[in-house]
């Protein structure tokens, strides 16, 4: 299951102010401070099988690593999102770039996937580029990572920017993470993530969901 929140940022500056917040700094292990480049693609068939049952499929290169995601089954409430997950690394290069949904044969959902699809090809629907940068929290209630995203969606012609801040509970307790990162976002004056960044590239491809 992952638990996190979303926010909007609206001043790219307050990135720099963000990661060097004294609360966070009291928090932060320096270890693992780091900047990754991020490239995500969102797959589904063409009559949209997966994404009319809420399931998303994602291929994503996070530096020199590809990682194969689905996600499930997610609710939101304000900035808070959780969502059921599975994540795997994607070491065959043709799986790369042209994933299938044998990755994920073998978990919970494999036989869901295979009825669902029945046998259609998965094609590209969305694409992101964007950097991540990202530290890991302990309050000594809990450890999340904190993470701010900038960068581009892009489906077909469409283009939208991606200017936000996540925190993901790695452990302990979600009060704590939310009271934590509530703080931050008045400090800040970051708004709730009303949209995943998959919700917002399916809009810019005018995917309408009629069930």
């Amino acid at each position: 299951m992952e638990i996190e929140l979303k926010y909007s940022i609206e001043d790219p500056a307050d990135i720099d102010r963000l990661f060097s917040d004294p609360d966070v700094e009291k928090a932060k292990d320096e270890n693992s401070v780091e900047s990754v480049p991020m490239d995500a693609v969102y797959y589904d068939t063409s009559d949209y099988a997966l994404t009319r049952q809420r399931i998303a499929f994602r291929v994503r290169r996070e530096g020199e690593r590809y990682i194969g995601t689905l996600k499930w089954d997610g609710e939101r409430d304000h900035a808070l999102y959780r969502r059921h997950e599975i994540n795997l690394t994607i070491s065959d290069p043709e799986q790369q770039v042209h994933p299938t949904i044998e990755l994920f044969e073998q978990c919970d959902l494999g036989e869901r996937l295979k009825e669902l699809v029945a046998g259609q090809q998965l094609v590209p629907l969305v694409e992101m580029n964007f950097v991540r940068r990202k530290a890991r929290l302990d309050t000594g209630k809990c450890i999340m990572e904190m993470s701010v995203d900038r960068g581009d969606i892009n489906a077909g012609t469409q283009m939208t920017t991606i200017l936000e801040a996540e925190f993901e509970l790695l452990n302990g307790s979600e009060e704590e993470m939310q009271e934590f990162a509530e703080i931050l976002a008045d400090r800040y004056g970051m708004a709730p993530g009303e949209k995943s960044k998959f919700a917002r590239g399916l809009e810019l491809i005018g995917y309408r969901n009629e069930q």
